[in-house]
């Protein structure tokens, strides 16, 4: 929070009268005029890049299993000095897992298509337990811990959603998003500083998820010909490179 404190060149001049006419036990009046601002908006920083296991990225397709990435943001911050005590949320907006032009086996010439898949169906979030400053006791307790500046904001006064991203209806595009608030603190709470580990778990299954879409318009008449996987629909994970955006953001609870 910067404070920014206005002094009028008359206030100056009064005080010296003030001093000059001390003796005499006159009063003189003045007014002066502090102004304190907080910031525009509630900020979120991050240290690095999550870094996943296996740090290739890289799984190969074992039927009957499944593969298995895990990841950590350590030391996510959130930074509330707007002077509006109005809360926060964390939020994270999350595109389709997709993977573009890949051939199709299916239409005996040389066409491509796209497969996408709800950020939902292979990945989930979560934060750290009290030793990282996060306190699950069957709810969150939020702790400023090393570093931050504020209160323990109760448990019931901490929305943690958990990891409530959208399954088996994908956007099919690569640039739609799924906003979630991850965390959601109630106003007149969480002013200051608070650290936290993010943790984000990717699982991908042999066998392509319900509602996955495989966009194959140009093949008429293949298999994958705008295909939409059903509950009993056997098909495998395409091999490939699978891509998906996560912006994070914060903001006061509510915007102000």
């Amino acid at each position: 929070m910067k404070k920014v404190i206005k002094l009028n060149v008359n206030i100056v001049i009064a005080l010296i009268i003030v001093l000059s006419l001390s003796i005499s036990g006159s009063v003189m009046a003045m007014e002066e005029n502090i102004e304190v601002t907080g910031a525009s908006n509630v900020e979120v920083s991050m240290t690095e890049v999550p870094v996943f296991t296996p740090a290739t990225h890289y799984g190969a397709i074992n039927v009957g299993s499944f593969i298995g990435f895990s990841g950590s943001n350590e030391n996510v911050s959130i930074i509330d000095a707007t002077g509006t005590n109005s809360g926060w949320k964390f939020s994270l907006a999350v595109t389709d897992f997709y993977q573009q032009n890949i051939d199709d086996p299916t239409d005996g010439v040389s066409e491509q298509m796209d497969v996408f898949i709800s950020a939902g169906d292979w990945m989930s979030f979560n934060i750290d337990n009290v030793q990282d400053n996060i306190m699950d006791d069957g709810s969150y307790t939020l702790i400023p811990g090393i570093g931050g500046s504020g209160e323990t904001i109760a448990a019931d006064k901490v929305l943690y959603f958990g990891s409530p991203l959208p399954s088996v209806t994908p956007h099919c595009s690569t640039t739609a998003t799924d906003t979630i608030n991850l965390i959601t603190v109630e106003p007149g709470y969480g002013a200051g500083k608070y650290i936290f580990d993010l943790n984000c778990k990717i699982t991908i299954h042999d066998w392509l998820p319900m509602g996955a879409k495989i966009d194959s318009s140009a093949s008429s008449g293949s298999r994958f010909d705008d295909m939409t996987v059903g509950a009993g629909d056997k098909v495998q994970v395409f091999a490939g490179i699978y891509t998906t955006n996560i912006t994070y953001s914060a903001s006061c609870n509510p915007v102000s």
